[in-house]
C-alpha cells in the first residue's frame, strides 16, 4: 500500500503527564526552531476546543501523533507548496515495540480535528510510480511511503523530486565555485541545459532557492 509522501519535516505531538501539557517536538529536539514553528502552526490551524480534544485523545490512548509539517515560509523544499499545513500521518502507541493505530483510526481523528491526513494512494501491483516524470493526480509529489502487511515502512522518491534535489546541489556548487566538477553525473539533456543556464546567471541570482 502506497501513501502520498509529503515534502516537509517531521513533527511529533505527545503528552507530558508530570507537567500536564503537550509535548511538541521536531528534529529530535523539544526546543528547536522547527518545534517552535510547528507549535505556531498548530495553534493557527486548531481552535482551543480542538486542541483540548486532541490532548484528551493523546492522554486517554497513551500515544503520539506523527505529522508532516509543511511550512514554506520558514522551510522550503523541492515541492513548491503555496501555503503552510499540518498533515496527520500516524498515531503511534507509546510502547517499546512499534505499534500504530489503523489507518481508518488516523482518518477518523483527523476529521474530528479538522486537519488533513495522509492520503492512501494505491496498492502497488507494478512499478509505474518510478517512471520518469511520473505525476500523481496531475501533480508532482516527493514520492510515496510504502507499507506492507507487517507494517514495515519504506519510501520511494519520484523521479522529479530526485532530479531537482540533485540539481539543487549542482546549483550550490556553481554558486560557490562557479562550476560543477562531476560533469559525468549530468547525464540528461535537461541536466545539461539547466547547468548551462546556471553558468550564465549572475551570482546574486544563484543565491535564490532552486524552486
Amino acid at each position: 500500500t502506497a501513501y502520498v509522501k509529503y515534502n516537509g519535516y517531521l513533527g511529533l505531538i505527545g503528552y507530558d503527564r508530570e507537567a500536564d501539557k503537550l509535548i511538541i517536538s521536531s528534529k529530535s529536539n523539544l526546543n528547536s526552531q522547527f518545534s517552535f514553528w510547528m507549535e505556531q502552526l498548530l495553534y493557527e490551524k486548531l481552535s482551543y476546543n480542538k486542541i483540548k480534544e486532541m490532548t484528551d485523545f493523546i492522554k486517554d490512548n497513551n500515544c503520539t501523533l506523527v505529522w508532516e509539517v509543511i511550512d514554506p515560509s520558514h522551510d522550503t523544499h523541492i515541492i513548491d507548496y503555496k501555503e503552510s499545513n499540518l498533515v496527520l500521518l500516524n498515531i503511534v502507541h507509546n510502547t517499546m515495540d512499534f505499534q500504530q493505530f489503523d489507518y481508518e483510526d488516523t482518518v477518523k481523528l483527523a476529521r474530528q480535528l479538522g486537519v488533513e491526513y495522509k492520503e492512501k494512494a494505491i496498492v502497488l501491483n507494478n512499478w509505474e510510480v518510478t517512471k520518469e516524470d511520473y505525476k500523481y493526480k496531475g501533480e508532482y509529489i516527493e514520492g510515496f511511503v510504502i507499507e506492507d502487511s507487517s507494517l514495515f515502512m519504506t519510501k520511494i522518491k519520484c523521479d522529479y523530486y530526485k532530479f531537482w534535489k540533485f540539481m539543487r546541489g549542482v546549483k550550490e556548487s556553481v554558486y560557490r565555485k562557479g562550476y560543477y566538477d562531476r560533469m559525468g553525473a549530468l547525464n540528461s539533456p535537461l541536466a545539461n541545459d539547466f547547468y548551462g543556464w546556471l553558468r550564465s546567471q549572475p551570482k546574486v541570482e544563484l543565491q535564490k532557492d532552486i524552486i
